[in-house]
């Protein structure tokens, strides 16, 4: 039970899977469980019925998640923990091999055969996440050019510290360890039990090596390792006492039997009668049935007395463990209400972009919002959350919204446009040839393309700029990216914030740190531009709402002369390229490219 609530409302599972987001992760410790308690229930099974009906569960709860999740390296390594399984309980090798028929059978023999031949892709991409290709292209031919790998900005993949891998199951470490700890002390002594929650176990350490995404299937298991604890807590307590008052009640049955045999010991001194002996002959029988009647009632008081003990026993368990989670259930992550995936305002902006688009148009944005965009504006993306923002064209987007040249993101746009992955496929003999055709791209678009900047590309610019910084013939990357500063003063003359004291006059971030200019901001557009007279040194822009600065931005030369910050912030760009249809600041800004 503890396991179980643990592993929900651990932050590593509750906020990918609770109300408000639909994801896979939802039913991920579901079907794992599902399956493990199924193969628990054919090995330990007396009848060969009974076997073959729960390898029968086994096969057909691996289809249904098959379904759900589509990762056909389950079935192979399940398939094998059952085999296994039966085999050290001694099953009949004939009811085995039943039991395997038949959970192929259910599992579907496709699906088995495709496991057969993903299991070692399944192992590698498990035990590092990152490994996963961001193309295949790139292994289909051998091509100089290299790109970057884009599961190395998506959170979910990050590796984490084992601190902090417990810290998203408990907030509390230390309740952490000692749940993890017992886990392994409670494994010892129901190994077989346990057995077939190994898959899942071993999905779970992988959070300590590969990424964070398995650190929900580790939760349950401190969780079982808690729960362990407080049931030895609480039975051994009863023991104790029970122990106790038993101590008690043989001591005063000693007391009683001293006390009676004492009073016989007088009885024996005096005379016994004729008549006295008469008298117990004739009512013998009649003290031996009530003895009788004696004892059997003395019996069921027994018996109803160590029910109630059994009851209270539990009723105690199941309280503490209850009073337990709910001492602890401020360290999980039961409190968080999830907010939009889309800010309201951004997506209305969806909306008033299909209203203002020609139909057959397609949007150049950020991969993150593509689906939601399509969804929302029935037009096409040049890439979205699915494999096509793996591909090289990952890097030619970023690479162009972090430029600083408006004709490279021109020039990018028109060849993904017009020649997109075969277009790369093709010309990517050097990556001097890749970058020549790139730069002069021969066919113009069909469709009207657009520029669709969002106010989420702002946070992500980091993550952009990792991808699009990539050096393709020698690998490796400089990502820049805006610092938010927590300012709680401004004046004329000087700006106070947390850990940086900007002196206005003189242009310095305290007193050493030289600023190139700054800038104010309202509705997209510069306001008022302040130059300190410097060749070099950062740029603090000031994001206004109405007369109220709302956000404090420090960049360096590069990402303020970047095209994301010239074009959606500034409102600065080559009218000869590009025509603004729709200002939506400070949510989105759409721009039709002139082709």
């Amino acid at each position: 039970l503890l396991g179980g609530l643990i592993g929900t409302f651990s932050g590593g599972d509750y906020m990918r899977s609770s109300i408000g987001r639909i994801d896979t992760d939802m039913l991920n410790l579901f079907f794992p469980v599902l399956v493990g308690m199924m193969i628990l229930l054919a090995f330990q099974a007396k009848k060969e019925r009974n076997v073959l009906l729960f390898s029968l569960g086994t096969g057909g709860s691996l289809f249904l998640f098959g379904w759900w999740y589509s990762k056909p390296g389950f079935t192979m390594i399940y398939f094998l923990f059952l085999i296994f399984c039966l085999t050290i309980s001694k099953i009949q090798i004939r009811t085995i091999l039943l039991s395997g028929f038949l959970f192929v059978l259910f599992v579907q023999p496709a699906n088995f055969i495709s496991a057969t031949d993903s299991i070692e892709g399944f192992f590698t991409a498990y035990f590092d996440v990152t490994k996963n290709s961001n193309s295949v292209i790139i292994e289909e031919k051998n091509i100089p050019a290299t790109f970057p790998n884009v599961f190395k900005t998506i959170s979910e993949v990050e590796h984490l510290p084992m601190s902090d891998v417990l810290r998203r199951i408990l907030s509390n470490t230390l309740l952490g360890w000692i749940g993890f700890l017992a886990f392994f002390g409670l494994a010892i002594f129901r190994w077989r039990v346990l057995l077939p929650l190994m898959p899942l176990l071993a999905l779970g350490l992988l959070s300590f090596q590969s990424s964070n995404r398995f650190i929900m299937y580790l939760a349950p298991f401190i969780g079982i390792g808690l729960g362990w604890l407080i049931h030895l807590v609480v039975e051994g307590t009863f023991l104790f006492s029970k122990k106790i008052i038993s101590q008690k009640k043989t001591e005063e049955k000693l007391e009683k039997s001293d006390s009676k045999a004492r009073r016989q010991k007088i009885d024996t001194n005096k005379k016994f009668s004729v008549l006295d002996y008469l008298v117990n002959l004739t009512t013998k029988g009649a003290n031996f049935n009530k003895s009788s009647q004696n004892l059997t009632e003395k019996t069921k008081f027994i018996d109803q007395e160590i029910n109630w003990w059994n009851w209270l026993r539990q009723l105690v368990l199941y309280l503490g463990m209850g009073f337990f989670f709910l001492t602890i259930s401020s360290q999980t992550a039961i409190s968080y209400v999830p907010g939009p995936s889309i800010h309201p305002k951004v997506y209305a902006t969806f909306l008033e972009v299909k209203k203002r688009v020609p139909e057959g148009a397609a949007l150049m944005t950020w991969w993150d919002y593509g689906y939601a965009i399509t969804d929302a504006t029935g037009m096409a993306t040049f890439h979205d959350g699915g494999g096509i923002s793996k591909t090289p064209k990952t890097y030619f987007i970023a690479r162009g919204l972090i430029s600083s040249d408006p004709e490279e993101l021109y020039d990018i746009t028109q060849f993904l446009a017009t020649e997109g992955i075969p277009g790369i496929v093709e010309n990517n003999i050097s990556p001097e040839a890749l970058m020549l055709a790139v730069r002069n791209p021969v066919k113009k678009p069909w469709d009207p393309i657009y520029l669709f900047f969002t106010a989420d590309m702002t946070g992500k610019y980091g993550a952009i700029s990792q991808l699009g910084s990539w050096d393709i013939v020698n690998g490796g990357s400089k990502p820049r990216g805006y610092r938010i500063l927590n300012c709680y003063k401004i004046t004329n003359l000087e700006i106070e914030c947390r850990g940086a004291k900007i002196d206005l006059n003189v242009g310095k971030i305290n007193k050493q740190v030289d600023l190139k200019r700054l800038i104010f901001i309202r509705n997209g557009e510069v306001i008022r531009e302040k130059e300190f007279g410097r060749a070099q040194g950062y740029t603090i822009q000031l994001i206004l709402a109405g007369n109220r600065i709302v956000e404090v931005q420090f960049i360096d030369e590069q990402v303020f002369q970047s095209n994301y910050n010239q074009m959606f912030l500034l409102g600065k760009y080559s009218k000869k390229l590009f025509e603004e249809s729709y200002n939506a600041f400070p949510f989105s800004r759409l721009f039709r490219i002139k082709y």
